[in-house]
């Protein structure tokens, strides 16, 4: 495994506890829907950016490493509890923002990285 994998993966995992925490909070406001996606995206957008301005190699693959925790997370919780119709109204628009902001952060960073 490469080092920007496991970093990757640490990452991925660092912003599930970000997310839980923001989730708690935002939960306990009662703030809207689309904001949390938005609050996600964010989370899930910095840990690429992060990934792609210390990373050697760019690309996009990388930022799917950062949403593999998070979505085996999502994937387990609808096995287990079975609510398929909360799954598709709250977690798929979480799961496409966790999919698409890291691998736009990857390559967000690796641009800033050139001008490093």
């Amino acid at each position: 495994m490469k080092k920007e994998h496991a970093i990757g993966i640490l990452l991925g995992l660092a912003a599930i506890v970000v997310y839980g925490v923001v989730g708690i909070a935002v939960t306990a406001q009662g703030l809207d829907f689309p904001l949390v996606v938005g609050m996600t995206a964010v989370i899930y957008l910095t840990a690429g950016v992060v990934l792609g301005w210390t990373g050697h190699t760019v690309n996009w693959r990388l930022g799917l490493l950062i949403s593999a925790p998070i979505m085996a997370v999502a994937l387990f919780s609808m096995l287990f509890t079975g609510i398929f119709t909360r799954f598709l109204d709250r977690d798929v628009p979480i799961m496409i923002t966790t999919l698409v902001a890291p691998c736009l952060g990857v390559l967000m960073g690796g641009r800033l990285n050139r001008f490093r």
